[in-house]
Protein backbone atom coordinates (compact mmCIF):
# COMPACT_ATOMS: atom_id res chain seq x y z
CA UNK A 1 0.00 0.00 0.00
CA UNK A 2 1.20 3.60 -0.85
CA UNK A 3 -0.19 5.97 1.68
CA UNK A 4 0.27 9.97 1.43
CA UNK A 5 -0.17 12.01 4.88
CA UNK A 6 0.49 15.72 5.64
CA UNK A 7 1.61 16.00 8.80
CA UNK A 8 1.32 20.53 10.58
CA UNK A 9 3.65 19.92 13.90
CA UNK A 10 6.23 22.11 15.59
CA UNK A 11 8.19 19.31 16.90
CA UNK A 12 10.36 17.29 14.48
CA UNK A 13 10.75 14.99 16.99
CA UNK A 14 7.01 14.29 16.95
CA UNK A 15 7.20 14.60 13.28
CA UNK A 16 9.60 11.62 13.33
CA UNK A 17 7.67 9.46 15.86
CA UNK A 18 4.37 9.97 13.25
CA UNK A 19 6.60 8.91 10.69
CA UNK A 20 8.00 5.97 12.23
CA UNK A 21 4.58 5.07 12.88
CA UNK A 22 3.52 4.31 9.40
CA UNK A 23 7.44 2.52 8.39
CA UNK A 24 4.99 -0.35 7.48
CA UNK A 25 2.43 1.36 4.81
CA UNK A 26 5.37 2.55 2.39
CA UNK A 27 4.58 6.31 3.59
CA UNK A 28 5.10 9.66 1.46
CA UNK A 29 4.24 12.43 3.85
CA UNK A 30 4.44 16.31 3.11
CA UNK A 31 5.98 18.27 6.23
CA UNK A 32 4.83 21.90 7.59
CA UNK A 33 6.29 23.06 10.85
CA UNK A 34 3.75 25.31 12.98
CA UNK A 35 6.55 27.48 14.73
CA UNK A 36 7.83 28.63 11.06
CA UNK A 37 5.02 27.98 8.36
CA UNK A 38 1.82 28.39 10.73
CA UNK A 39 -0.79 29.75 7.72
CA UNK A 40 -2.83 27.81 5.68
CA UNK A 41 -3.35 30.23 2.08
CA UNK A 42 -5.01 29.63 -0.67
CA UNK A 43 -1.44 28.38 -2.41
CA UNK A 44 -1.43 25.89 0.34
CA UNK A 45 -4.35 24.30 0.57
CA UNK A 46 -3.78 24.07 -3.25
CA UNK A 47 -0.45 22.33 -2.99
CA UNK A 48 -1.68 19.88 -0.52
CA UNK A 49 -4.54 19.18 -2.74
CA UNK A 50 -1.61 18.35 -5.47
CA UNK A 51 0.13 16.09 -3.37
CA UNK A 52 -3.17 14.01 -3.05
CA UNK A 53 -2.28 13.11 0.90
CA UNK A 54 -4.90 9.92 2.47
CA UNK A 55 -4.93 12.49 4.92
CA UNK A 56 -3.94 14.77 6.93
CA UNK A 57 -2.92 15.47 10.57
CA UNK A 58 -2.75 18.55 12.70
CA UNK A 59 -1.44 19.19 16.22
CA UNK A 60 -3.34 22.04 17.35
CA UNK A 61 -1.15 23.36 19.43
CA UNK A 62 2.42 24.80 19.60
CA UNK A 63 4.95 23.74 22.56
CA UNK A 64 6.61 27.19 22.87
CA UNK A 65 3.21 28.79 22.98
CA UNK A 66 1.69 31.44 25.00
CA UNK A 67 -1.57 31.42 26.57
CA UNK A 68 -2.99 34.18 24.36
CA UNK A 69 -1.37 31.65 21.28
CA UNK A 70 -2.71 28.09 22.91
CA UNK A 71 -4.78 27.42 20.33
CA UNK A 72 -3.13 28.79 17.36
CA UNK A 73 -2.12 27.90 14.34
CA UNK A 74 -3.73 24.26 14.65
CA UNK A 75 -7.16 25.52 15.24
CA UNK A 76 -7.09 27.91 12.28
CA UNK A 77 -5.50 25.12 10.13
CA UNK A 78 -7.99 22.97 10.81
CA UNK A 79 -10.50 25.16 10.24
CA UNK A 80 -9.23 26.18 6.70
CA UNK A 81 -8.56 22.75 5.71
CA UNK A 82 -12.20 21.74 6.66
CA UNK A 83 -13.51 25.21 4.97
CA UNK A 84 -11.57 24.89 1.70
CA UNK A 85 -12.75 23.45 -1.06
CA UNK A 86 -9.48 21.91 -2.55
CA UNK A 87 -8.85 20.14 0.80
CA UNK A 88 -12.31 19.38 2.40
CA UNK A 89 -12.64 16.21 1.12
CA UNK A 90 -9.55 15.32 2.68
CA UNK A 91 -9.90 14.21 6.10
CA UNK A 92 -8.16 15.98 8.78
CA UNK A 93 -7.03 14.54 12.23
CA UNK A 94 -6.61 16.90 14.98
CA UNK A 95 -3.76 15.07 17.22
CA UNK A 96 -3.13 17.00 20.46
CA UNK A 97 -2.45 17.01 24.31
CA UNK A 98 -5.74 19.18 24.92
CA UNK A 99 -8.08 16.81 23.42
CA UNK A 100 -8.81 14.98 27.24
CA UNK A 101 -11.55 14.49 29.09
CA UNK A 102 -11.69 17.94 31.25
CA UNK A 103 -13.68 20.65 30.12
CA UNK A 104 -11.37 22.51 27.87
CA UNK A 105 -11.07 19.05 26.26
CA UNK A 106 -14.22 18.15 25.56
CA UNK A 107 -15.18 21.92 23.82
CA UNK A 108 -12.08 22.07 21.74
CA UNK A 109 -13.48 18.05 20.97
CA UNK A 110 -16.44 19.72 20.12
CA UNK A 111 -15.22 22.91 18.23
CA UNK A 112 -12.86 19.86 15.79
CA UNK A 113 -15.99 18.07 15.50
CA UNK A 114 -18.31 21.04 13.99
CA UNK A 115 -15.19 21.39 12.01
CA UNK A 116 -15.38 18.35 10.53
CA UNK A 117 -12.10 17.13 11.98
CA UNK A 118 -11.64 13.62 14.09
CA UNK A 119 -9.78 14.08 16.55
CA UNK A 120 -6.72 11.61 18.42
CA UNK A 121 -5.32 12.20 21.64
CA UNK A 122 -1.80 13.17 21.94
CA UNK A 123 -0.52 11.02 25.10
CA UNK A 124 2.26 8.78 26.19
CA UNK A 125 2.40 5.84 28.44
CA UNK A 126 4.77 5.26 31.45
CA UNK A 127 7.48 3.88 29.25
CA UNK A 128 7.35 7.08 26.90
CA UNK A 129 5.46 5.66 23.61
CA UNK A 130 2.61 6.81 22.14
CA UNK A 131 -1.02 5.43 22.91
CA UNK A 132 -1.97 6.21 19.01
CA UNK A 133 -1.56 3.65 16.51
CA UNK A 134 -1.28 3.84 12.71
CA UNK A 135 -5.21 1.62 13.00
CA UNK A 136 -6.33 4.54 14.67
CA UNK A 137 -5.04 7.42 12.62
CA UNK A 138 -6.75 4.92 9.59
CA UNK A 139 -9.75 4.71 11.65
CA UNK A 140 -10.15 8.24 12.19
CA UNK A 141 -9.76 8.85 8.31
CA UNK A 142 -12.36 6.31 7.61
CA UNK A 143 -9.53 3.70 5.90
CA UNK A 144 -8.79 -0.27 6.18
CA UNK A 145 -5.56 -0.23 4.74
CA UNK A 146 -3.82 -3.63 4.45
CA UNK A 147 0.23 -4.01 4.68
Amino acid sequence: MSLKIVIFEDVVNHYDKLCRLFADYNAEFHYYDLETDPTVLQERCEEIARFGPDFIVVDLIKQKATIEEIRDPGVRIVRSLCQSELTRAIPVIAYSITLQNDPPGRQMIETMRQYGAKTIRKVKNVHGRNYATAERFFDAAGMRPSE
